[in-house]
């Protein structure tokens, strides 16, 4: 819906190159219809989540060009909050650990930026 509403916008949406846990393809986003909406690249790596060190000069390039980044799910969640940009997170809490250092519930759905998350902890008296 988020990608109809910016129809017209040059979108690129990353995927994994190959299945990895229950990250999205190139196949996949294929399949639900985003092919026409985006421009499709896949970050290079098998890694779970974006572990930035591994991914393609291509997928690293778009990263830091692009004005707006929203990174879906925990493992990017975990291993993109302290990239070297802004990140808006887009992800339901799964973990009782992440859950407990940022204040949230097992299951909660949260959009969010590090900066948020640090302001949130330190109104709360949580971890920095």
């Amino acid at each position: 819906l988020l990608i109809e509403q910016l129809s017209g916008r040059r979108i690129i949406y990353a995927v994994k190159q190959s299945p990895v846990i229950n990250d999205a393809t190139r196949e996949d986003a294929i399949e639900a219809g985003l092919g026409p909406l985006v421009e499709l690249i896949d970050n290079g790596t098998d890694a779970p989540g974006t572990v930035l060190p591994l991914c393609s000069a291509t997928f690293c390039e778009a990263f830091d060009r692009a004005d707006v980044v929203i990174a879906k799910g925990q493992a990017n969640f975990e291993t993109l909050n302290e990239a070297d940009r802004d990140v808006h997170f887009l992800t339901q809490i799964k973990c009782a650990v992440i859950a407990r250092h940022y204040g949230y519930g097992v299951g909660d759905w949260i959009v969010t930026t590090p900066s948020a998350l640090a302001r949130r902890n330190a109104y709360q008296g949580g971890l920095p």
